[in-house]
C-alpha cells in the first residue's frame, strides 16, 4: 500500500501489521491470507484517506495570490491544458470628492502651488470609478457553461471589495 509519494506520517504497511500482530506459531500462509481478506476494508479506507490528504493539502495551498489563484482555477476547471490566466489591472482610478452646494461652508478649492497650474487633474465620472476592475480572468470559450461555478470559486479566493471581470478567449 504505501509508496514514496505518501507522506511519512501516513505510511504503514497493512501486510506487515497483520503478520507482526500474530504470534510466530500462527504465521501460516492460509491464516495470513484470511486476515488480509479481513483487513481489506481497512486497506481501501487507507487508500482513500491518503488520496484525500493529498487533495486537501493541495487545496490548502490555494490563496488570493496570483499564481496560487490561477493554479486553483486551472486545477478545478481546466486541469489538462491550464489555459485560465489572471491579468492584473494596470490602472487604478482614484476617486475625487466634489462638494455639494449645501456644503458652502467648506472651502471650494484646495490651496495649490503655483507650479500646479491648469489644466488640473481629470475629474472622473462616477461610472468610470464604479466600473473599474482590479483584475481580469481570461477563460477559454469552452468553459462558458461553468460560469456560475467559476464566479463562485473566484469570489471565494479574491480579496474583498476587489472587482473582476471574466473574458472568454
Amino acid at each position: 500500500m504505501p509508496n514514496n509519494s505518501t507522506p511519512l506520517r501516513y505510511r504503514f504497511d497493512i501486510g506487515a501489521l497483520v503478520t507482526g500482530l500474530k504470534p510466530y506459531l500462527l504465521r501460516k500462509p492460509v491464516l495470513r491470507a484470511y486476515l488480509m481478506a479481513l483487513a481489506s476494508p481497512v486497506a481501501t479506507l487507507y487508500t482513500r484517506f491518503v488520496g484525500y490528504a493529498a487533495t486537501t493539502k493541495r487545496k490548502l495551498s490555494y490563496s488570493g495570490q496570483k499564481m496560487a489563484f490561477e493554479r486553483s482555477l486551472n486545477d478545478q476547471f481546466d486541469p489538462a491544458f491550464t489555459r485560465i490566466r489572471i491579468i492584473n489591472s494596470d490602472e487604478q482610478i482614484e476617486a475625487d470628492y466634489d462638494f455639494f452646494m449645501a456644503e458652502n461652508h467648506q472651502p471650494q478649492e484646495y490651496l495649490r502651488f503655483i507650479s500646479e497650474c491648469p489644466p488640473f487633474e481629470y475629474d472622473f465620472f462616477f461610472q468610470e470609478i464604479v466600473n473599474q476592475v482590479g483584475f481580469i480572468v481570461e477563460v477559454p470559450q469552452s468553459l462558458r457553461p461553468q460560469e456560475a461555478a467559476l464566479n463562485a470559486r473566484i469570489r471565494q479566493l479574491k480579496l474583498a471589495m476587489v472587482k473582476y471581470s471574466i473574458n472568454y478567449v
